[in-house]
């Protein structure tokens, strides 16, 4: 978990028939630890990663989990 105080800089709809409504947020973070702002750039990159590994056929999803009682 992070605490941070941010300003919300965009707000747009996405449209999907018969879904809930969702949207896409920008926000700017106006102020946060050190800490902080550097677990955000890491789960950033993380995604970023997920997402070329997806448009080259990789794996979309997050891995399975297991039960623990396997």
């Amino acid at each position: 978990m992070v605490q941070c105080v941010g300003v919300v800089v965009r707000s747009a709809e996405i449209e999907h028939p018969r879904q809930k409504r969702k949207f896409e947020l920008a926000c700017c973070f106006t102020d946060m630890s050190e800490e902080d702002r550097e677990l955000i750039e890491q789960y950033v990159v993380w995604r970023s990663m997920r997402r070329v590994g997806a448009s080259r056929g990789g794996e979309d999803e997050a891995p399975k989990r297991r039960s623990a009682s396997r």
